[in-house]
């Protein structure tokens, strides 16, 4: 017996001098079980308080294994055949083999151990041992069960056997003393080498030598949230969509440096410097179609027809676009006003028609003799057909005003019918009668009478 304890101990011992292959510091740590006696006495008869109190040192042995020394003190206790109650004092120390499912925080596993204990009977029962029995000694023991790591709480269970029939001072030799027990644990420190300090244990880090203050993964690696190969912590474009090409820097390529990614860009090979808008494109300001850097013509009215310049269409070249053109396709060569229709001689801008030469007396019928001067005005106004003209027939002071008036009208309205009969659009005119209104010259003579009794024909706009 003793030497099997003696092996025991040098099997501990061994074992705390291996090197540790692993990764995972020790811990430390206190443990409370509760024992369950199962030894020659009824087990209805045997339940009084047992237990067994450890200090634990728990430690890595490789990446599913641990080891686990542990020693302390307890008490095994029960009632005999006659109910008289006994009660063995234990300090054992023992070795366990851990068999870890898990690394994550919560670590089930399985145990098996090896140990001695040293026993005193405290209180011997009253039932007298058919076999000569020691009332103290140091026996083998044998543990094995399951138990589960939460974090720093270990909790286990399982049931343990002693080389020994003597813990309840009673030997039949039918078996050795055993127990069952439930406990749980206090640990403290523990933890995987993390060379890094990133928070993942060397064993699993694919990425060692991350500075310091790095987010990484479960792995180890910098963080890459984006997805784009370059890690958050040296990304200066967080957030780039998945797929897209991006620098050293982690920011979408640029390749026409215009400030807009490729993968949004539009209008790719933009000229350096020309500023564009957030497709990439060359700004179009007046949105003709012409980019402002090849614009040669900005701020086009919007729907304008332009040339690849930029500049509003002229095609009859008169200088005024056609947008604004009024007289479109004006010959070559001819001078032309604002609003792109030949300018309009002086004679006919105000244009007077002396009543005498042109029409009988006190009559509005237009003489032959009116024609030549009125044709001339009539091509004139065919030519620049966006004006609006006032026709506006007078008289001399001679005979009453009503009539004055009427006649006056109708001479006005003869020039106009005439006008229209060689082209002119009717809706350029407007017709008024003023009588002897507006004298331009004496009605007192024959001569200034004369020159009253008159059509004036002039533009309005």
């Amino acid at each position: 017996m003793h030497k099997i304890t003696r092996l025991t101990l040098m099997f501990i011992i061994l074992l705390l001098a291996l090197p540790q292959f692993a990764q995972e510091k020790p811990s430390f740590g206190l443990q409370f079980n509760f024992l369950y006696p199962s030894n020659d006495f009824p087990i209805k008869n045997t339940y009084k308080f047992s237990y067994t109190a450890k200090a634990l040192c728990r430690f890595d042995l490789s990446d599913n294994f641990k080891g686990q020394v542990g020693a302390g003190y307890g008490g095994y206790a029960g009632l005999d055949y006659d109910q008289h109650y006994y009660k063995t004092s234990l300090v054992p120390i023992d070795f366990k083999l851990l068999w870890m499912f898990s690394h994550t925080p919560v670590k089930p596993y399985l145990f098996a151990g090896l140990g001695g204990v040293y026993y005193k009977v405290k209180f011997k029962p009253t039932s007298v041992s058919p076999k000569s029995v020691d009332d103290q000694g140091i026996a083998g023991s044998l543990e094995g069960g399951i138990g589960i790591q939460l974090g720093p709480i270990d909790l286990n269970a399982g049931v343990g056997y002693t080389s020994t029939d003597n813990l309840n001072f009673y030997r039949d030799g039918a078996a050795f003393d055993a127990y069952y027990f439930v406990g749980v644990a206090v640990l403290l420190g523990g933890g995987y080498v993390d060379s890094d300090n990133d928070g993942v244990p060397d064993y699993m880090d694919k990425c060692p030598g991350t500075p310091a203050g790095v987010k990484v993964d479960m792995f180890g690696c910098p963080l890459d949230s984006d997805g784009d190969g370059v890690p958050d912590y040296l990304d200066n474009c967080p957030n780039t969509p998945h797929g897209v090409a991006v620098d050293s820097h982690g920011c979408p390529l640029d390749a026409d440096g215009d400030g807009v990614p490729d993968y949004l860009d539009k209008c790719p090979n933009t000229p350096a410097g020309v500023k564009v808008d957030a497709e990439g494109c060359p700004l179009d300001s007046d949105g003709d179609g012409v980019p402002d850097y090849l614009d040669k013509c900005p701020n086009t009215p919007k729907g304008v027809a332009v040339d690849k310049d930029g500049c509003p269409l002229d095609s009859d070249g008169d200088g005024v676009p056609d947008y604004l053109d009024k007289c479109p396709n004006t010959p070559k060569g001819t001078k032309v006003d604002a609003n792109g229709c030949p300018v309009m001689k002086e004679e006919f801008k105000h244009f007077k028609l002396s009543g005498d030469a042109n029409f009988n007396s006190g009559k509005s019928v237009l003489l032959p003799a009116a024609y030549p001067v009125l044709d001339k005005l009539a091509d004139a106004m065919v030519s620049n057909p966006n004006y609006k003209w006032s026709v506006e027939g007078y008289t001399d002071s001679k005979g009453k005003d009503a009539s004055n008036i009427k006649l006056s009208e109708k001479r006005a309205q003869a020039v106009v019918d005439y006008l229209v009969s060689k082209g002119v659009n009717k809706n350029v005119f407007t017709i008024k009668g003023f009588g002897k209104a507006n004298p331009v010259a004496d009605n007192k003579t024959e001569e200034g009478r004369a020159k009253n009794r008159r059509v004036e024909i002039k533009i309005i706009n």
